[in-house]
Formats: structure tokens, C-alpha cells, sequence
């Protein structure tokens, strides 16, 4: 029980692969559900970290990169379906 929480960081990662498959070949449903299940993955995370003190220098280095990186593909993915547009900026 005391890397749940480093189990969830890595689950976290492993959402972004399948992200990019459901953008190919699923729905945007089934894109929603598994980036909100990602989102709370990374607040059981802390979550557990803190009440129960789990810390380790893995989750202390990892987490914040699981988090930046979900976002990061989510945010890649908006753009390359154009729901993001690039704009030029003058």
C-alpha cells in the first residue's frame, strides 16, 4: 500500500499512449473518460500522500511530470484536430 500513490503516477503516464490511440481510432467519449480518470488518479495521488505520509523521492520527481506530460498530449491532441487553431500573433 505504500506505492499506491507511485502506482497511480504511473498509470497517469500510461494514459498518454492510450490517449493517443483513442484519438485515432476511439471516440471522443471514450477520450474524455480516460483523461478525467487520469485527473483523478492525480488527486488520489496527493491525496493518499499526504494523509497517510507515503513520500518518496520517485512520486517527488515523477508527479509533477505525469502531470505536465497528460496535459501536454491533451493539449496536442487539441491542436492537431483543430479544435486549438494557430494563430499567427503580428
Amino acid at each position: 500500500m505504500k506505492s499506491m500513490p507511485n502506482i497511480l503516477t504511473i498509470l497517469r503516464l500510461l494514459a498518454c499512449p492510450i490517449l493517443i490511440y483513442l484519438f485515432f481510432f476511439g471516440t471522443y467519449l471514450t477520450i474524455l473518460i480516460v483523461f478525467i480518470l487520469a485527473c483523478v488518479t492525480d488527486f488520489f495521488d496527493g491525496y493518499l500522500a499526504r494523509k497517510r505520509d507515503f513520500k518518496s523521492n520517485f512520486g517527488k520527481v515523477l508527479d509533477p511530470i505525469a502531470d505536465k506530460i497528460i496535459v501536454a498530449t491533451a493539449l496536442t491532441l487539441l491542436v492537431m484536430n483543430e479544435t486549438i487553431k494557430n494563430y499567427e500573433v503580428i
